[in-house]
């Protein structure tokens, strides 16, 4: 909902409030890129420890 002309009246787009503009000028990043650094440090701990751990168990067995 926002107001415009001193009326009140819905607003349907996707992004309504996201996308009305840049708060500052210097800010770069958005909320995936923090999320992508975790998610390839997590593949990357499955594939070299995961593999270990694999290697091990199978011997074991």
């Amino acid at each position: 909902e926002e107001e415009k002309d001193g009326k009140r009246a819905f607003n349907f787009e996707m992004f309504g409030l996201e996308l009305k503009g840049a708060v500052r000028d210097d800010c770069w990043m958005t909320p995936g890129i923090p999320l992508l650094i975790f998610i390839t440090a997590g593949f990357l701990v499955y594939v070299g420890f995961g593999d270990f751990l694999y290697l091990i168990i199978k011997a074991l067995l």
